[in-house]
């Protein structure tokens, strides 16, 4: 896997384009992290990959630690939880490596607006004796080796659509002016409201005058899917910055 020190790589304007972010070992050991590009070569970044995340929670100002508690509320997971620092950065927790010691760390995270698809495999890495059982195969043609099951996969990919879909629908609700449509696989398209008062609006809380008035009958009537997805979004609501325009 090539990877370059591309000294113009910003992630508060790069962040559109990451595929995925593990921990890797230099030369010397040293513990630092793979950062997937869309289109491009692989960036590393001499730090570890927990700091790198803050950095990347930084960018958006949230707090990393209060992200992780309110994801792990939503989908009721107390490790290798999704992170949602953006709709269009989901991070999804995947094991990528064996580490030395324990303290390495062995997870790194795949965005999830970037995969094309996963497939099983089975190829025995020589040097360290690690078994990859799955393959991420990305928007761009690129892909990823991970040493999980598909099955695992499969559950904790459905558990980050279901943060997506929380997530992308708070940006719709905070977004003035605007309303927000949010589709099947969690993402988020914004456009402007109905010119004329009798057009039924595309968000059904977009009609609202008052934030707050009628919601709690609305919900009432909806399935207990979004009653969850509504308690996540008040966990969330102080967390998230808002979507800017355009």
């Amino acid at each position: 896997m090539i990877a370059i020190n591309d000294p113009l790589f910003s992630y508060s304007q790069d962040w559109p384009v990451i595929n995925y972010l593990i921990p890797i070992y230099s030369e010397s050991g040293a513990n630092q992290t793979l950062v997937g590009r869309e289109g491009s070569s692989a960036y590393r970044d001499h730090r570890r990959l927990k700091t790198v995340l803050a950095h990347l929670a930084g960018v958006f100002s949230l707090d990393p630690r209060q992200l992780r508690k309110n994801c792990a509320q939503l989908v009721q997971r107390k490790n290798k939880v999704p992170l949602a620092f953006h709709p269009r950065l989901i991070l999804i927790p995947v094991h990528t490596r064996k580490p030395v010691t324990k303290d390495d760390g062995a997870t790194g995270y795949v965005v999830l607006s970037k995969i094309a698809s996963i497939v099983p495999i089975e190829v025995k890495e020589r040097n360290n004796n690690a078994l990859f059982r799955s393959r991420f195969l990305f928007n761009d043609g690129s892909s990823l080796d991970v040493q999980q099951h598909i099955s695992s996969l499969f559950k904790i990919h459905g558990e980050a659509l279901k943060i997506s879909q929380a997530v992308a629908q708070l940006y719709a609700e905070s977004s003035a002016g605007t309303v927000g449509i949010v589709g099947a696989d969690g993402t988020i398209s914004i456009g402007s409201a109905p010119a004329d008062p009798a057009d039924p609006p595309a968000h059904p809380l977009a009609a609202e005058t008052d934030p707050c008035a009628g919601r709690a009958e609305f919900y009432r009537q909806l399935n207990p899917t979004i009653l969850i997805l509504q308690q996540v979004l008040n966990l969330l609501k102080h967390q998230l910055p808002a979507l800017p325009p355009g």
